[in-house]
Order: C-alpha cells, then structure tokens, then sequence
C-alpha cells in the first residue's frame, strides 16, 4: 500500500468510520515506527452491570489515517463471553489446549489514585481493576495469595497479600466477585491459591486451610469442578454439567477435598529487566511441558534492593516497560506453545485478544495453515482461472475475494464480487464473536498472478466488517 509519509494514527470517542474529525489525540506513523504511542488521555474505571455484559465498544476508538481515508479501526471493549461464543470451537478441548489470558496477584487490585500513590501501594498493587472487572474484560485465570490475620474493626480473617503487604481486599469479596461472574455468564474460570503467608506458618497451619476451604466450598462449591474431571475433560462437559470453576489450591492439606486441585504451576523467570524476561520465556515457552495446568508469568520482579531504593518507580512502572513486548512475543513466537499467560495491570498489554486469536488459529482449522493479512503487496485478487464463483457458504457472510499468493491466502471484498478457491486452498468462513475470521487446509505450492484491486479498500474493508490478521 502507498503510505502518505503524512499518515497518522488518532485516538477518538467517536467511531472514526462516522468521520475522522476531533480526534482525541494524533500519532505520526512515520515518528512511531516501533507501531506505540502512549496518550495523555486517562481511561476511566467502566462500571459493569449484571445485566449488561456487553464486548461493545467501551468510549475509546483508534483509527489509521492515510491519504486522507480511514484505512483501519479498532476499540477498546471488553470479552465477558468469549470461550462460551467460540463453543463450536474450542467445546471439545480442555483446558490445557487453550491459551488463556490471565492476571497476576490477580487480588492485589486498586483502582489509582493519584493521592495513593504512596511506596507501599506502588509496590502492593499489581492490577488496577477488581477481580469482577477482570473477568468481564476477558480475563480467566485468577492468581491469589492469601494472609490470615486479624483486623481490627472486620470480622474477616482472610486477606489478599501480595508477600508480605496485606491489602483491604478480603478474601470473602474475591470469592463473592468471581460467583457474580459466574451468575452471570456462562465463561469458565480457573482460580489457584498459589501462597499462603502469615497466620499459616504455625502450629494452626491446618485448622486455617480447613476455614478457608470451608469459605471458598460454601461461596463456589456449587460451581467448582470435582477433581474427577482430571485435566482430560472437554469444555462441553464443563458446560453440561454446569462445572465451570476449576480451583487450584497449592498446599497438602487441599487433597482433603475433591474440590480443590494441585496448584497450577508458575513458570517464573523472577527477571528484573525485560531482556532477561523475553531470554527466559524463549528458552522455556516451547521446551517446557507439565502434565497439569501452567502459567507463564509475563511480568518483570522487582529485587529487595530495588523496592527499598524506589529504583523502579513502582510495579506499574515496570508493567509499562514490557507490557507492549509481551503482547508482541506471544502473538508472533509463543501462542501454539502457551497455556496460561498471567500480567500486571493487563489493560496495558493485549494478551486477552491475543489469546482468542490463538485459540481460533489452533482449532478452527488444520494444522497447517498460512497467513491472512492484507499487509503483504498485492493483497487481493480479482477473479483468475482457479477461483469459480462464491459458493452459498460463503455469501451467507459477505462476499469475499481469495487468492493465493506464495505462501498467503488474502482476502478483500470488491463491490459484492466473491471467488471461491478451487485448488489445494480450501477455505471456511465462520461468524464467532462477532467477528469474521477464515479456517485453512493449506497445500498450495503455485503463484497466481492476477489483476489486483485497491489494498487500501481490502484494509478499509476488512476493518469494517471486523476481520483481524492472523499470522500463522
């Protein structure tokens, strides 16, 4: 595509497809190569309600401007049903063929506030959002340390901890929080205890992880998987039988119940820095194989040392230095590899998205599979001696042009013009989440040389009718 060297990208809170004009904030595409910017705009705490889960835009739209035309958009949205929408998909897999997108000390939230930011909550905190707004956003695995002591003025006894610094946020509320979720949708959620401090290092030690199981049976117990199910069970039978809590519980005294699985496992580098991070995840990501549930912990760790000297400004800080590279690493290098992937303040990075990619790209298709993107010149084709006309299948969506190209497969849309490949391309269409995305048998070894249509009207297209690039 012939990029104007005076493109941009602009922040709107109006659809850019009902005009370009007032953008919130504007980025040259040529001073941000790199393909980030960070705005000045704050994006405030959505409230959500029971009855009113929605993946809808949520006030905030980015388009790309070149040659004075909306090229592509995007928004920010929230994904409260997204494993229940892919259910054709991914029903018949289990949990550890999925990737799924999840937060880190997932307990340990605040929303910010500037008269907070003290260098206790810097380092205390590591989400911005409660674990109910976790979950809406399209988060589904919960990391949970727990405290027990005694507050003065509560009658809880059970706190989120992040180590040692106990936060307000009892362990009640959590589990009150995740059963709101639940009520309301028909996602399935993994939970996992994954330390326990104070209070269960004495001679009460077994007394209190009696309690607290009690606590957590009698809020969930209703939702919560039996470990009968091993990790060998499909989606759908999680959902027939209405069993959509998976409970990890790292301590001995969790085999006492049925209802409480071994802890799942952290696959922590304990990095300081974002190069030591991505040495260690690349080194692992793809050699590392548990027989149980995993996560990869995509976060940097600050030293003693460092928290004591203010070096890092805060675990928001760090978040913000490998946020974006973690969304990129695992869209490109990890997403057939990774199980779990659990963040700080996860707003920051895209893994929730990136995860629902993943899962369409592994089982939605074959095994083999070539990329679609309208990025690649000579994006789209017109018609050629192997494509015949679209067949009803795929009109029932929308008219698309497909060709092959080396080893692509583009697809565009030219004035309700469809093709349907007739050679070794074999191509589906499939309407999940409202969006659009193709499934491949890929065999096709030929270049096709065809007359090619507009890849600035193949991106304004595809944004339009929400087609994502898949990279396979």
């Amino acid at each position: 595509m012939n990029e104007d060297p005076t493109s941009w990208v602009g922040l709107f809170n109006h659809d850019p497809a009902e005009g370009s004009h007032d953008p919130l904030e504007v980025a040259s595409t040529r001073n941000n190569p790199d393909g980030y910017y960070r705005t000045r705009i704050p994006f405030p705490r959505i409230e959500f309600f029971d009855n009113k889960l929605t993946d809808g835009c949520l006030g905030f739209w980015i388009g790309y401007i070149n040659l004075n035309k909306l090229v592509a958009k995007s928004c920010i949205r929230a994904r409260p049903r997204w494993m229940y929408e892919m259910k054709d998909i991914i029903g018949n897999r289990t949990l550890k063929d999925l990737m799924i997108p999840g937060t880190h000390n997932a307990g340990s939230f605040e929303h910010y506030r500037p008269d907070r930011n003290t260098p206790k909550i810097r380092y205390q905190m590591c989400q911005d959002e409660d674990v109910f707004n976790q979950l809406v956003y399209g988060n589904r695995f919960l990391d949970l340390r727990v405290i027990f002591q005694h507050v003065a003025g509560s009658k809880e006894k059970f706190w989120i901890t992040h180590n040692i610094l106990r936060t307000n946020n009892s362990v009640r509320e959590v589990l009150q929080q995740v059963k709101r979720f639940l009520d309301n949708t028909n996602e399935i959620v993994i939970m996992d205890f994954h330390l326990f401090y104070m209070g269960f290092l004495d001679s009460w030690v077994d007394d209190r992880h009696k309690e607290l199981m009690k606590m957590v049976i009698s809020i969930l117990g209703n939702y919560m998987m039996p470990t009968s199910y091993e990790y060998s069970t499909p989606l759908n039978e999680m959902w027939k039988n209405n069993k959509r809590l998976l409970v990890g519980y790292a301590s001995k005294q969790g085999i006492e119940s049925n209802l409480l699985y071994p802890g799942v496992f952290h696959l922590w580098g304990n990095k300081e820095t974002r190069p030591e991070l991505e040495e260690f995840l690349n080194r692992n990501m793809c050699n590392f194989i548990h027989r149980g549930l995993w996560s990869a912990m995509a976060e940097l760790t600050p030293t003693t040392s460092g928290v004591l000297m203010d070096k890092y400004g805060g675990l928001r800080n760090l978040a913000q230095e490998v946020n974006v590279y973690v969304t990129k690493w695992f869209r490109e290098r990890w997403w057939k590899c990774a199980n779990i992937v659990a963040t700080d303040y996860f707003l920051g990075n895209n893994i929730i998205d990136v995860s629902i990619e993943a899962n369409a790209r592994k089982f939605a298709g074959t095994e083999s599979r070539p990329v679609i993107c309208v990025e690649h010149p000579g994006a789209v084709a017109r018609r050629s001696s192997r494509f015949v006309d679209s067949s009803p299948i795929v009109a029932i969506y929308v008219h698309v042009a497909v060709t092959v190209n080396g080893p692509f497969v583009h697809v565009a849309s030219d004035s309700g013009f469809g093709t349907w490949p007739r050679s070794h391309a074999f191509l589906k269409i499939y309407k999940e989440m409202r969006l659009l995305f193709c499934v491949y048998d890929f065999n096709c070894s030929k270049r096709e040389t065809t007359s090619w249509i507009s890849q600035e009207n193949a991106r304004l297209f595809l944004s339009e009718i929400g087609w994502i690039c898949l990279e396979f």
